[in-house]
């Protein structure tokens, strides 16, 4: 929800004292142009106030004075910096800037008719001028007129749509017309507007996602249409409207007017038709307004004045631990960016919450509040990082909050909870009424209500001890540092307190008040922000004023430490020390000014300090004596500040019989560290002020000194773990390499790579040093190969060398060190260069090299794995031929290859059926794929029952071929298109043949004589004798066979006659004949 506090801060009397007609506010730059009623344009600029920080002036730049009638109409082209100014005459005139001066470049004259309005569209492309007598001319960026037109009746405001695209105008009758094709058509917006006869003041498009149309009635009736929304929204304010605007932003809308008691007000409202503010305005009229580009300000055209209207955001930020937490909303989303930024180390974190609802802090963390539901908040303790502490959820509405170092309080209209996040118990406590503001501390817990009551309540019981009417709807409340007193501001901006004590208001009421903060150390000490300045409060009065417009973080020490918003939030993530002010009050100023005056008797000053104790005046008092060598006097002023540190130091001082030495220490107990240093250096105190620089941790200044040795490691110790932390990683080496921390040098060095020193680091080590090998180890990950290898020789770990060549792929000198060291084994390293090979598509070389040193295994497997990858893209010649060499392998090193020669014979069966088939040997074809049946889980069932019913229809043994068919037909793995296919196919090879063989298979078997020897399937079906297959033919064998001395397969002896080595292995066939056993 939008909100902000609101006054008048600036007022500039118009040139020449004449009235002001209109006002624009430019998006860009920052500069304000006015007319006036003699045709005067004015242009001034907003500038910061930098003596004053958060304060602004308003100057005169220069005046235009072309026109000479009153000015009617004038607009600003912010992107592109031009001014386009109508008078009544009807002269309007274009204005660009150069050199900063302005010039006039075009001027156009629809003489006798006034120019009602100009409007320029969003993106600074177009611009249309309305005359009196219905002339609406338009214009480009180049001073082109695209087209003008003529309306039967008198537009009163012209404006663009939100794309710029459209032009829209309102007239004399209250209706508003779409401007289309170049000015021919005028379209009636259709809208319901309200029925009245009043003019229409503003209308215009804004530019939010979602655009809205503002119309204003000058009877203050206000309508807003949405886009696409056929409901519209209207109010009736009561106001006699004269002037209105959007802000830049869209989100809000302002009007100004006059009210039934003649006074004029500039009201604010939310697009929702939700009022903001109110300002009363001290004039007889408001002609214009406008936003400037952060719609933190509004320019007010008032009778023959500008008056600049401040508008003060009201955040949801608090500040504790030295640390500012914030909220910064992402534009058109329920996001919120929560940016902690701590002032001292300039540490800042960012955090995403959505839908937020509250930011609340107490000493030493803050709570951070949002909705997550209907009627459901989450409740966040977090400390000065960001960190989450405690959470909880309330199912509460919640929209006010408060905090203690042990309790979180939330409030929502009548509910009340309060959690304990240390112990995690929570209350509920139903409220008197709605409550409007919240403040805890302590045990104390002050609630104010729309009913103008503040009640107190005890915490954690929750019981009233206390019940204040106020007379006001009390919008903050804030409470003493002993809960005695406290402070109150209205809806109003007016400012009151409560004495505890008699339980009455105490105090003058003051106005205007937006930000207020009690004393962190003084129950009497009262700070708050009256329009823009920081009045400092003793005792319910006022007793000092600084200009400022700043919110104040904090109040301690006579010091107030405020942060500058408006800056800040123009880059909110990146927030800076600049936008943090300290301001110093009246009483701490004039005791330092007091103990500067050489003429002011100390007596006079300590009955000054007398008059108004405070702990931070007698400390700056005891500083003062300190430095001047009045031990005595610094002890009492210590004390009385109850400062034990600087007492101890006091005491510690009085005991040095140097005074010298005295007067250094002393420099430096106050942070007078250049002139401490140069009296201990002057006064032969060098340690001294080696101590005073390695105590405040400067190890730099330290070194300069150049101190023992011991006093430098530490120096050098301490400076490298703090660059280290920055990520100046080549510094911290060089200081620990100072201070011989090798270990963490290597570190260093490595994550910048800095191998030369990496190896200065290496010869430094000692050849038993463990650090050699993570040395080794860097370099390894660095690719420095030669580097490692020394490193791990010096080690004398020649293995780990080895492993660093291989691991870089040097392999050459991995051999050259294996032949080098005996320890390690250079077959080992081939097997791993082998491999290496194998990864890079050089298996021929890698296999050749295994079998070179023996590992058989290896090579078997690389030419297993090749042949399986050839099977993939069916080229069975060379699967075969490496399965074969493979399986010989296997054999060598005494590995069963069982499996390598059912792959083969299944290949080789496949292979010899394929070529029988070609070649047209079709009777020879159908016994080697029928072979293939036995191979089915290798080669795959379709595969060998598509050779089968293709070699049995060649060879007419269509009984062969139908089993081929039947696997086909009933096979899961084709395509429903492919088995209709093959089953087409089927019907048409056995309409026309029976599935019966031609060739009679059946003979006589050789074991027991009968006629029921199957030739194709090797097996008698009486006595289940089978028969080994040729693997010449894959006809089964039945009388003298020869077998292959290498695989040990057979085949007949008239088959292998004329052969020179075995069909399968293609080993030597130089065996005799042997007869099968049976």
């Amino acid at each position: 929800m939008i909100s902000f506090h609101s006054y008048l801060s600036n007022r500039i009397t118009s040139s020449d004292e004449k009235p002001v007609t209109i006002v624009d506010w430019n998006a860009v730059n920052g500069l304000i142009a006015y007319g006036q009623t003699n045709g005067g344009v004015t242009i001034s600029r907003v500038s910061d106030n930098k003596d004053q920080p958060g304060l602004y002036k308003i100057t005169n730049i220069t005046s235009l004075t072309t026109h000479k009638h009153e000015i009617t109409a004038l607009c600003w082209n912010s992107r592109f910096n031009r001014l386009i100014t109508g008078d009544r005459s009807g002269l309007s005139v274009v204005w660009v800037e150069r050199d900063s001066k302005w010039f006039p470049t075009i001027l156009n004259s629809a003489t006798g008719s006034a120019v009602t309005s100009i409007g320029t569209s969003y993106t600074g492309e177009f611009t249309a001028i309305t005359y009196e007598n219905g002339q609406i001319s338009c214009g480009d960026l180049g001073s082109n007129q695209k087209w003008v037109s003529k309306y039967e009746g008198t537009p009163k405001r012209a404006f663009w749509s939100g794309s710029g695209k459209t032009l829209y105008i309102s007239d004399q009758n209250q209706e508003i017309y779409a401007v289309k094709d170049h000015g021919t058509n005028f379209q009636n917006y259709e809208i319901d507007l309200p029925d009245t006869e009043t003019s229409i003041v503003f209308a215009e498009w804004n530019h939010a996602e979602h655009p809205q149309l503002l119309i204003v009635y000058e009877n203050g009736d206000i309508f807003i249409h949405t886009k696409g929304n056929p409901e519209n929204s209207i109010i009736h304010t009561g106001v006699k409207i004269s002037a209105a605007t959007w802000s830049k932003s869209g989100k809000l809308f302002a009007f100004g007017g006059n009210v039934d008691n003649g006074r004029c007000q500039v009201q604010f409202y939310t697009i929702d038709l939700n009022p903001i503010r109110t300002i009363n305005v001290p004039a007889q009229q408001i002609t214009s307004l406008s936003f400037n580009r952060t719609d933190t300000q509004l320019a007010i055209g008032v009778d023959r004045s500008i008056v600049i209207a401040q508008l003060l955001p009201i955040n949801m930020w608090d500040f504790f631990d030295n640390t500012i937490v914030y909220a910064v909303h992402r534009n058109f989303s329920k996001l919120f960016d929560i940016v902690f930024f701590n002032i001292n180390s300039n540490s800042r974190h960012i955090k995403s919450i959505d839908n937020l609802t509250g930011v609340c802090a107490s000493k030493n963390s803050v709570l951070i509040a949002s909705k997550t539901g209907e009627n459901e908040t989450s409740l966040l303790i977090l400390d000065k990082s960001g960190i989450p502490l405690a959470s909880n959820f309330i199912q509460m509405d919640c929209k006010l909050f408060a905090k203690t170092d042990n309790f979180a309080i939330a409030l929502s209209d009548s509910r009340l909870c309060l959690w304990d996040f240390v112990n995690d118990d929570t209350k509920f406590v139903s409220l008197p009424a709605d409550s409007s503001a919240v403040c805890a501390q302590g045990n104390k817990l002050f609630i104010g209500f729309t009913s103008d009551e503040v009640i107190a309540f005890e915490i954690p019981s929750c019981e009233e001890i206390g019940k204040y009417n106020v007379g006001s709807h009390v919008e903050k409340i804030s409470v003493s540092s002993d809960m005695t007193r406290v402070s109150m501001v209205d809806i109003f901006g007016g400012l009151s307190f409560i004495d505890i004590h008699s339980g009455k208001i105490a105090g003058k009421p003051r106005k205007e008040t937006w930000s207020m903060k009690w004393a962190e150390d003084s129950q009497d000490l009262f700070v708050a922000l009256e329009r823009q300045k920081l009045y400092v409060y003793h005792d319910f009065n006022a007793t000092e004023a600084i200009n400022s417009l700043t919110y104040i973080c904090r109040f301690s020490g006579l010091e107030i430490l405020t942060v500058d918003f408006t800056k800040l939030l123009l880059d909110p993530l990146n927030p800076k020390p600049e936008h943090f002010h300290t301001y110093e009050t009246k009483l701490l100023r004039d005791v330092k000014l007091l103990t500067k005056s050489p003429d002011v008797p100390v007596e006079e000053i300590v009955k000054h300090i007398r008059n108004f104790p405070h702990k931070k005046l007698w400390k700056v008092f005891g500083e003062w004596a300190m430095m001047g060598g009045h031990y005595s006097t610094a002890e009492k002023a210590f004390t009385e500040s109850q400062s034990q540190s600087e007492l101890q130091f006091v005491r510690k001082v009085k005991t040095i019989v140097d005074k010298n030495i005295q007067k250094g220490f002393s420099q430096w107990c106050f942070g007078y560290y250049e002139e401490a240093q140069q009296t201990f250096i002057t006064n032969n105190g060098l340690n001294f002020a080696i101590e005073m620089w390695a105590t405040l941790g400067n190890w730099e200044r330290v070194l300069q000194l150049k101190p023992p040795s011991d006093i430098a490691t530490r120096a050098h110790i301490a400076l490298a773990n703090n660059l280290y932390l920055k990520g100046d990683f080549a510094s911290a080496a060089d200081h620990y390499m100072n201070a011989v921390m090798y270990e963490d040098a290597i570190r260093c060095y490595s994550m910048v790579a800095d191998i030369e020193n990496l190896v200065k680091v290496m010869n430094a080590l000692g050849t038993d040093d463990k650090l050699l090998i993570d040395l080794g180890c860097k370099f390894t990950k660095l690719g420095i190969c030669e580097s490692a290898v020394a490193s791990f020789l010096k080690a004398g770990d020649a293995a780990k060398a080895v492993a660093a060549c291989i691991h870089l792929n040097r392999w050459d000198d991995a051999v050259k060190l294996s032949e080098q060291h005996k320890e390690v084994s250079k077959k080992d390293i081939m097997g791993q260069y082998a491999h290496y090979l194998a990864g890079n598509s050089q298996n021929a070389l890698a296999t050749k090299m295994l079998v070179k040193f023996e590992l058989f295994e290896d090579a078997a497997n690389l030419l297993a794995s090749q042949a399986a990858e050839a099977i993939k893209y069916n080229n069975f010649l060379f699967a075969k031929k490496c399965f074969v060499r493979a399986a010989f392998l296997y054999e060598r090193c005494n590995k069963p290859a069982d499996d390598i020669w059912f792959k083969i014979e299944a290949l080789h069966y496949l292979m010899l059926a394929s070529r029988a088939i070609y070649q047209g040997n079709h009777a020879y074809a159908i016994y080697c794929s029928i072979a293939t049946k036995e191979y089915s889980s290798f080669l795959g069932e379709e595969r060998v029952a598509a050779l089968i019913a293709l070699a049995g229809y060649y060879s007419r043994n269509f009984k062969q071929c139908s089993n081929g068919f039947i696997t086909l037909e009933h096979s899961e793995k084709f395509l429903p298109n492919k088995q209709r296919r093959i089953k087409l196919l089927a019907v048409k090879i056995f309409d026309k043949n029976q599935p019966v063989d031609e060739y009679k298979c059946d003979v006589k078997c050789p074991k027991c004589g009968e006629n029921t020897f199957n030739m194709f399937e090797c097996a008698c079906s009486k006595c289940d004798f089978r028969s080994k297959r040729s693997v010449a033919s894959g006809k089964p064998i039945t009388a003298k066979s020869w077998r292959c001395s290498k695989c040990h397969h057979f085949a007949t002896f008239e088959e292998m006659r004329d052969q020179k080595c075995c069909p399968l292995c293609h080993s030597s066939a130089e065996n005799k004949p042997t007869k099968m056993k049976y």
